[in-house]
């Protein structure tokens, strides 16, 4: 019963964790999305600093 309780546990995380790590995937594959989301970030954090006057 135990063994049978783990392995539906596991399998309700493989249903969680698999699309996280398809899209992780796309990310990886992508090779510079981070790079772009951290300039967007840094452009963002500029305007916000920026004084609207």
């Amino acid at each position: 019963m135990k063994i049978e309780a783990k392995q539906r546990s596991l399998q309700g995380w493989q249903k969680v964790l698999k699309p996280i790590l398809s899209c992780c995937k796309v990310i990886l594959a992508s090779g510079n999305a981070q790079q772009t989301a951290e300039g967007v970030n840094e452009s963002w954090e500029k305007k916000l600093m920026q004084p609207t006057l």
